[in-house]
């Protein structure tokens, strides 16, 4: 068995055991975001993500340093699509509310600032408008997932008061990061 195909069938698993915004599920999800992205596999990786983002927002809310990792992986996976005015607008969210959340000196916020910087100059070198560069099919799904949450919805969840049923404190983000 495959690396993604072990991590499906985890994030299935947790879906059944501990529910779809378990903190462990949404973590899993991220997991699996981050091998389809490794692949190249965009449109996969950004339905996992946004998923996430979503249900981060609506339990801990956007001052929330995992709410935080997950909108700036999306942003990655939006801006290697091509959709560079997108990625840099969740990006100058992510910067707004870092100082907050990590510290005015801390490292995440500093890695915020830089991703942000880095989408700024990509967005004066690069031709305008969307383009995604994944070679994945369009029909491509998630066979172990529910259907996505679209980024047109999440703004409406910024600023959104957090619920966390689970009953969770905030955490620091501990896992290996690839993009942030």
């Amino acid at each position: 068995m495959g690396e993604i195909a072990e991590q499906e069938k985890r994030v299935a698993e947790l879906r059944h055991s501990r529910g779809e915004e378990h903190p462990e599920t949404l973590t899993a999800m991220l997991d699996l975001a981050e091998l389809l992205w490794k692949e190249g596999r965009l449109r996969l990786a950004r339905v996992l993500e946004e998923q996430v983002v979503a249900a981060r927002l609506r339990l801990f809310g956007e001052k929330h340093p995992d709410t935080l990792k997950a909108m700036g992986k999306l942003a990655t996976t939006i801006g290697m699509q091509g959709d560079l005015a997108t990625a840099r607008a969740l990006q100058a969210r992510i910067v707004e509310l870092a100082p907050e959340v990590w510290g005015e000196d801390g490292r995440d916020r500093w890695r915020a600032l830089n991703n942000l910087a880095g989408t700024v100059a990509a967005e004066t070198s690069a031709p305008s408008g969307p383009g995604p560069t994944s070679q994945e099919p369009e029909s491509a799904q998630i066979t172990s997932g529910s259907a996505a949450q679209p980024i047109a919805k999440l703004p409406g969840l910024i600023g959104a008061k957090p619920r966390c049923p689970f009953g969770h404190k905030r955490r620091r983000f501990g896992s290996a990061e690839r993009r942030s």
